[in-house]
């Protein structure tokens, strides 16, 4: 009995983190890790596109300091 009500007493409290009813805990749980998950792959996306965007910076100012001439 007392590993019931302290099971009980878990799952009142995720559900209650979750937003939902204890019926619905497992769902939530799959949709809140489907959601990391999304977020995780923008954040990687992201990451290689500032990646990207920090080459093209650099090439840049390459070509940019390449092309300069200095008048004395």
């Amino acid at each position: 009995m007392a590993h019931l009500t302290s099971t009980h007493s878990h799952l009142t409290n995720a559900s209650s983190t979750l937003s939902c009813g204890p019926p619905l805990a497992p769902e939530r749980v799959a949709q809140v890790v489907e959601e990391c998950k999304r977020v995780e792959k923008r954040v990687t996306d992201a990451e290689q596109e500032l990646d990207i965007a920090q080459d093209l910076v650099g090439q840049i100012n390459s070509i940019m300091e390449g092309n300069v001439t200095y008048t004395e």
